[in-house]
């Protein structure tokens, strides 16, 4: 049976006190690859949380009713 040594890791724990002044306040942003906060996927979900949250219509009534209107004849034929 063989046994391995580990080291133990020593964790530092900072905050806002600790840091020196060059380095930027925490935030969530500050421990992301910038790659990953303006990746693709995140915003197009952020634009659908938008477009979900808001009231407003995005094709006016009356071109989408004529749209409507059209392919309903499309199958009526």
């Amino acid at each position: 049976m063989s046994t391995i040594n580990k080291k133990k890791r020593e964790t530092i724990v900072l905050d806002e006190n600790s840091l020196p002044l060059f380095f930027p306040k925490f935030t969530p942003d500050f421990f992301l690859p910038k790659s990953s906060i303006h990746s693709p996927l995140i915003c197009i979900s952020r634009e659908i949380q938008k477009y979900q949250q808001s009231t407003e219509l995005l094709i006016k009534k009356l071109p989408f009713e004529r749209l409507v209107r059209e392919i309903a004849q499309d199958f009526l034929r």
